[in-house]
């Protein structure tokens, strides 16, 4: 008989909710995907002070909030064995609600246990010895599937963070040391779980050219957020530019910094203006704002409408990072033509990559920028054909389904 899914565990870095970066929504979308399939999910992450529990409560999906913060990020960065993003979680508040959660479910067993994220990776050692208190104590125990859910190949994205990283000889000594963390504990998770969850084909090409195991299994995010009716460009249409994001993630900092660099001079040069929607860090802020002549940090805006009603093109600026980029799904339904670097853009199908603009580095982005935002009857044709391609491509339910049977065949499969 085969072995259904019926409860899992999900541990996160912190609560999606609000949904406020891209990998917030693809943690949060694919958490409720499957519990939408009827698993009952228990979501258990760090709480910041941003966090509200949905409005409406749900039978299969709980919310367990880690209150008291984090750790000392300089602290964790010079002396702890994990990687900063890993280490700074692991903090005794956390250690202690998983051991009570794996504790407290003897009578209704996890039958999964999810690891979103390298910052999840704290939790595999605990969760292994409890394991093997478990089948000491009773043989016949059945250990739940352990799954890595692989944002991004974090190896390579922090290998890039190591190689362009400035500033002092101790920030650049520490930002190679935490690079190394990474490696191991990314390819320690890999190694020693059941499964792996990858949210692009890419990266799992990569993992495996670097030697790790990987199953192949792909999940790229779903879209559930606004439409945008269409709003052609015309030649009134102010010659703005957009990008949304969060920027507090050092490396999505520093792709910032480094488009900022390149195009805000350009840009006052040829009378384009930039607008950059998303929280910026005061430190970036306070460093770049004085001398910006083409660009507004806007930071968080509660209505992103008007900025996209006044923009001729977003832009995807990341020359740094793998995974999937959710925030094409934001721009492609929202019904504006997109620019990106070609390497972010990887993780989309084929059908969308050809009806975007892309450029190999933030240099010749700009340039194509400079080079495309007075053609409005292209940039029309550009955004409606990656509108068509991407409307039914991007269905939560679908991956939630996904998500659940590949856990069921790992499931059957150590069974037999």
């Amino acid at each position: 008989m085969s072995k259904a899914l019926q409860r899992c565990l999900w541990l996160a870095r912190e609560m999606p909710l609000p949904m406020l970066s891209g990998d917030r929504v693809y943690t949060c979308g694919l958490a409720e995907a499957l519990a939408g399939t009827g698993v009952a999910v228990t979501f258990l992450a760090h709480e910041d002070e941003d966090f509200r529990q949905p409005g409406e409560p749900s039978a299969t999906m709980r919310w367990e909030g880690i209150s008291g913060g984090t750790r000392s990020y300089y602290w964790v960065a010079l002396a702890d064995r994990l990687p900063v993003t890993a280490a700074i979680h692991d903090t005794p508040r956390a250690r202690a609600r998983l051991q009570a959660m794996l504790d407290g479910s003897a009578d209704a067993p996890f039958e999964a246990i999810v690891l979103d994220q390298l910052g999840s990776g704290w939790a595999l050692r605990p969760i292994q010895r409890w394991i093997a208190a478990r089948r000491n104590a009773d043989p016949a125990f059945r250990a739940p599937c352990l799954v890595y859910l692989a944002h991004n190949h974090e190896r390579v994205v922090w290998a890039d963070m190591a190689r362009d990283a400035k500033g002092s000889l101790i920030r650049r000594l520490a930002v190679a040391n935490n690079a190394r963390k990474v490696a191991r504990l990314e390819r320690q998770l890999i190694r020693e779980v059941d499964q792996v969850i990858n949210i692009t084909d890419e990266d799992v090409m990569a993992m495996q050219a670097d030697g790790m195991r990987c199953t192949g299994t792909v999940v790229t995010p779903g879209y559930s957020g606004s439409i945008r009716e269409p709003s052609p460009i015309t030649v009134t249409t102010p010659r703005r530019v957009v990008i949304v994001g969060s920027f507090k993630w050092a490396i999505k900092e520093e792709n910032l910094r480094q488009f900022l660099t390149a195009a805000d001079a350009v840009f006052a040069e040829h009378g384009i203006g930039l607008d950059v929607v998303g929280m910026v860090p005061n430190e970036l802020r306070e460093e770049y704002e004085p001398r910006l002549r083409a660009t507004i940090l806007h930071g968080y805006v509660d209505d992103i409408e008007p900025i996209f009603d006044n923009a001729r093109l977003a832009v995807v600026p990341e020359m740094i990072g793998g995974g999937f980029k959710l925030k094409f799904l934001d721009y492609i339904f929202g019904r504006l033509p997109v620019v990106s670097i070609t390497a972010a853009a990887a993780g989309l199908p084929a059908g969308i990559r050809e009806h975007l603009v892309t450029a190999p580095d933030v240099g010749a982005l700009v340039e194509a920028i400079v080079a495309t935002i007075d053609q409005p009857e292209r940039l029309n044709h550009m955004q409606e054909a990656a509108f068509e391609q991407a409307k039914a491509a991007f269905d939560w339910a679908e991956r939630g389904a996904r998500v659940k049977a590949s856990i069921e065949h790992v499931l059957n499969a150590a069974a037999t």
